[in-house]
């Protein structure tokens, strides 16, 4: 079956983390984590460009390698009503390996950083 084939085996998500609490006089939270991802060689989806589509794959259709990727996420909560983050994902890139895929020919972007700000309004 198609929409079988076009899922990994086995794919698994992991982190690992330490967590400080009340830091600067207990104005601050801190965690700080690895966070990795790994599957199995699979179907993945095809891009179709003319219509700008994932569709399921025939039997043609390369598959995507095993693949994995490693980063780091920062999580800061300031008195209970902010929260800050920054994640440094697919840190290995580049380094350890030439791309990852979870579709075949568009490898994820390397060294990929993220930051955001939450903010707590009413409550």
């Amino acid at each position: 079956d198609r929409a079988i084939a076009a899922l990994p085996d086995a794919w698994g998500d992991a982190q690992l983390g330490v967590r400080a609490l009340g830091v600067f006089n207990g104005v601050l939270d801190l965690d700080i984590a690895l966070r990795g991802r790994a599957w199995t060689s699979f179907a993945s989806r095809a891009f179709h460009a003319p219509t700008a589509r994932f569709p399921l794959p025939d039997a043609a259709t390369v598959d995507a390698p095993a693949g994995g990727t490693l980063g780091l996420a920062i999580l800061t909560r300031l008195q209970k009503r902010a929260s800050l983050y920054i994640t440094y994902d697919n840190a290995l890139a580049s380094r350890a390996y030439t791309g990852t895929f979870l579709v075949p020919v568009y490898p994820f972007t390397p060294h990929h950083l993220r930051f955001g700000v939450f903010w707590t309004l009413f409550g």
